[in-house]
């Protein structure tokens, strides 16, 4: 009866324990990967490549006016060289649950 008194606790405390440390492991590397995404999305675009940028944004690919403005984009944004992300702002956080991404690109000439 005793073992039981203390095992449940500790047992109740490393669930806890673990499931707060897979919660905090997805918030941290979950920016990561938005960001990877961002940066692909951003080499296409300055590739010109407008097929590649869409297949990054499937709600845009939904709507032909988008599409269209897309490409057109894609065509004129288009730059040779290495691209750098200055900033980036994911759109989620750890102390917050919505938030817009904000991004600044360049494009270097190699």
């Amino acid at each position: 009866m005793r073992r039981a008194r203390v095992l449940i606790p500790v047992l109740f405390g490393l669930f806890v324990f673990i499931g707060l440390s897979v919660l905090l492991a997805r918030g941290l590397t979950g920016s990561g990967a938005e960001r990877a995404d961002v940066l692909e999305l951003v080499r296409a675009q300055a590739r010109g490549d407008a097929d590649a940028v869409l297949a990054g944004l499937p709600a845009c690919r939904r709507e032909p006016a988008c599409v269209q403005t897309t490409r057109a984009r894609v065509a004129e944004l288009a730059r040779p060289g290495r691209v750098q992300l200055l900033t980036y702002t994911p759109s989620a956080r750890l102390a917050e649950t919505v938030a817009s991404a904000n991004i600044s690109a360049a494009s270097a000439r190699v």
